[in-house]
């Protein structure tokens, strides 16, 4: 078991999912399952596993069911005892152990606020010289720890996790109208951002506020001013993005092959 780490974790988890609208069944994007547990609950054990289990969730879209989840957590997953006389819940089964050190705290950063300013209205929040972020929608089996000591050891501003993801299209190669090679859905040869990012906290400050697009306005800006830094993953990553994906991670999951598990039951 890792020893808590004094980094929180900002889970942006405010988006619409619009792509997930028929499968999420009126839920946010954050609750949408994999297996029995919502993939927000995914992405908090993937991090709990390295020991960082101080969370923020700047919510937008979905807040009031999003909460709700979390105050039902423990009735919803353990054995208890209602006492009907004052209300009062006596528990049975206890938490997983890293689960009993979760701290969570709910900022209410509108539902129209963009993801560079969800991580700015969590500021008042942070009093670490770092801050971690990731989006809700993305599972790997990233090394954290790693990619927090690169981070520290580089001293960037940022750094952010690099993946490379498989085509959703066969690739054709041709030489005057013969076929060549064809390769099915092979992995690219770009990489794109997989979130899992480590911030120094100051940069937060910078951020001009809602309007401001993390992929577009924050992570540019500092990338041309030779402030971030790129922590390459070469394992497994795989969004939730649509509800084809949705299929395939819950499959993974029933069928005991999730490479993002490293806890037990």
């Amino acid at each position: 078991m890792h020893d808590m780490q004094p980094y929180p974790v900002i889970i942006l988890c405010g988006g619409l999912g619009l792509r997930m609208r028929h499968v999420a069944e009126g839920k946010p994007k954050a609750l949408v399952p994999i297996g029995p547990r919502p993939v927000i609950w995914h992405v908090m054990k993937i991090y709990s596993r390295f020991g960082f289990r101080d969370f923020i969730l700047p919510l937008g879209h979905g807040s009031t069911q999003i909460i709700a989840w979390f105050e039902r957590y423990l009735s919803m997953t353990s054995d208890f005892t209602l006492h009907l006389h004052d209300g009062s819940h006596q528990y049975h089964t206890a938490l997983p152990e890293d689960e009993r050190a979760w701290r969570i705290t709910f900022v209410h950063a509108g539902e129209e606020t963009e993801t560079g300013g969800r991580l700015k209205r969590c500021l008042p929040y942070i009093d670490s010289e770092h801050v971690l972020a990731t989006y809700v929608d993305g599972v790997a089996d990233v090394d954290l720890n790693a990619v927090f000591t690169q981070h520290r050891e580089d001293e960037r501003d940022v750094t952010l996790t690099s993946v490379r993801l498989p085509t959703s299209f066969g690739i054709v190669e041709t030489q005057q109208r013969m076929l060549m090679e064809f390769s099915e859905k092979p992995v690219t040869h770009c990489s794109v951002n997989g979130g899992f990012l480590v911030f120094r906290t100051p940069v937060l400050d910078e951020i001009s506020g809602d309007a401001s697009v993390l992929e577009k306005d924050v992570l540019p800006r500092l990338a041309r001013e030779g402030r971030a830094g790129v922590f390459a993953h070469d394992g497994f990553w795989h969004c939730m993005d649509t509800p084809k994906h949705v299929e395939h991670l819950n499959r993974l999951w029933d069928q005991g092959r999730a490479p993002w598990k490293w806890w037990g039951d």
